[in-house]
């Protein structure tokens, strides 16, 4: 129940930085399009710092298999999302489905999730949690920059050359090699990391400022995907590492699986809209899906940490 309590609290401190961008929104203190300028400052910077951030940590063996068993997980989940998201979500002839197929994919598992992890495993959490946005990072930059590509059409360099790949790359062989960061520089990312959840809310509320909260309740696409995102695919995984027992193959597994599921569990991420608003594409029915997860996650995130604690 603690841990529940816990995750309610960050998901409030969420929702309250959520609305400091809706009021500088309105206030007409920050435009629409500075937002999109600033969502390149994240998605280039400020979260490839924060993937670097979390492996600058010594190197321990029995961590690092963690790691890789984390990894593993990761791409087992997001295979069967992206899975169930085309069965789930058929093509219309708006191109609405494939932002509402992303935000279903894709879980906000470094804005949202990362503060979670903290707050609920430490650093623990965090090094399990930048193992699943480091599959994240590569999964996204793939599919779902040929999802948003209107012609189907996928960069060969998107696989590896976007921000959160290399951050993600540089972090993880800087955890391999040991190399040690000069303090300015170490000082540097620290600080530039910090801004991750605070500006990722902020800007996600500047796009939330506009819409019309009353159109969501009856839009079936956008609570389908939200259903989807929220509690439909963070059961299906629980039930399969339920049903191969993961959490008693080692030591420590219990916590990978909260990590996990807590990833696996998190409203839809921010940087769908963010990519939608990159390419030109409809950010407002993105920021609807946005608005509405991250509003059913006050319940359905405690509902799922609590199922994996009791269950």
């Amino acid at each position: 129940m603690a841990s529940a309590q816990v995750v309610v609290q960050q998901v409030l401190v969420m929702f309250f930085l959520l609305g400091i961008g809706i009021l500088i929104r309105r206030l007409g203190w920050v435009t629409e399009a500075a937002a999109r300028q600033f969502s390149n400052l994240l998605l280039m910077i400020v979260f490839p710092a924060l993937l670097i951030e979390v492996y600058q940590r010594p190197f321990i063996p029995e961590q690092f298999l963690e790691q890789l068993i984390s990894m593993g997980l990761a791409v087992v989940f997001h295979l069967l999302a992206i899975a169930v998201s085309h069965l789930c979500i058929r093509p219309r002839a708006h191109h609405a489905y494939r932002i509402e197929r992303l935000a279903a994919v894709y879980s906000n598992c470094g804005f949202m999730g990362f503060p979670l992890l903290f707050a609920l495993l430490g650093d623990e959490g965090l090094f399990y949690g930048v193992a699943f946005s480091g599959v994240f990072n590569l999964v996204f930059w793939i599919h779902g920059a040929k999802t948003c590509s209107l012609d189907n059409r996928l960069q060969k360099k998107n696989i590896v050359l976007n921000p959160g790949c290399i951050g993600f790359l540089i972090g993880f062989l800087l955890y391999l090699t040991q190399l040690p960061l000069p303090a300015f520089l170490s000082d540097t990312i620290a600080h530039v990391a910090n801004l991750n959840t605070p500006l990722a809310m902020i800007i996600t509320g500047i796009f939330l400022a506009n819409i019309h909260w009353k159109e969501l309740w009856a839009d079936a696409p956008i609570w389908r995907a939200c259903l989807l995102r929220n509690v439909g695919l963070p059961l299906v995984m629980f039930i399969l590492l339920r049903c191969i027992g993961f959490a008693s193959w080692f030591t420590g597994a219990s916590d990978i699986v909260l990590a996990h599921l807590i990833a696996c569990a998190c409203p839809s991420a921010a940087s769908t809209i963010l990519l939608a608003a990159k390419r030109n594409m409809d950010s407002a029915h993105g920021a609807k899906i946005l608005a509405l997860s991250t509003l059913l996650s006050i319940l359905t995130l405690p509902a799922i940490v609590l199922l994996v604690q009791t269950v």
